[in-house]
């Protein structure tokens, strides 16, 4: 019996722990966002931004909806980087766009591989599947 009771008691504590740090990323997702709106909204003479992992605390859809408001920024040219191969679409970029960073190098990954990148390939399946390593 009292077997039971620890194990529910120990139940209903993680998961009260996992409902505080949902709330608890919920509300700096909320703070990130409201700063990012109206970075966005008031920086309109920035002609070069960078990003280091832009996405690293949101959902895949919303980070290619940033890419996408970001592109639109006339006379801005942007530098995102990212660990989300979610992103790795021609729907988004082109092929010549996209960057590999290693220790090493950097290369573009239309240069990354001797297949000729055309726009029907699916780039995250070929990243995967190591087409990019050299």
């Amino acid at each position: 019996m009292l077997s039971k009771f620890r194990s529910f008691f120990y139940t209903r504590i993680a998961q009260n722990a996992k409902i505080a740090l949902q709330k608890i990323k919920l509300i700096l997702f909320d703070i990130f966002l409201d700063f990012s709106y109206y970075w966005y909204k008031t920086a309109t003479d920035v002609s070069f931004m960078f990003i280091d992992e832009f996405d690293a605390f949101y959902h895949f859809e919303l980070a290619e909806s940033i890419v996408q408001v970001l592109k639109k920024m006339k006379n801005t040219q942007v530098i995102l980087t990212s660990h989300n191969t979610n992103l790795l679409t021609n729907r988004i970029m082109r092929p010549d766009c996209y960057f590999i960073l290693t220790k090493d190098k950097l290369t573009s990954l239309a240069n990354a591989t001797s297949r000729e990148l055309r726009e029907g390939h699916n780039l995250e399946k070929l990243y995967m599947s190591g087409e990019f390593n050299g």
